[in-house]
């Protein structure tokens, strides 16, 4: 029982890890601040300009970060 909880708590992570790489994506590729947790929408307009709105770097990125 202890490594079936253990593994859907591992997969339920997974995915909200995968979640916050595709949010983080995609508002740093439109940062309007239409997400509630953006307070400070500064430095995501910041980055997406640097990135030039292209964020197909940015998701290996991230995702290899949460890997580690």
């Amino acid at each position: 029982m202890t490594d079936q909880l253990l593994s859907a708590f591992f997969e339920d992570l997974a995915r909200a890890m995968d979640y916050w790489v595709d949010t983080v994506a995609e508002t740093v590729e439109a940062p309007d601040g239409s997400r509630p947790w953006m307070e400070d929408l500064e430095p995501f307009q910041r980055l997406s300009e640097a990135l030039g709105g292209r964020t197909e770097d940015l998701r290996p990125v991230l995702a290899r970060r949460c890997e580690a």
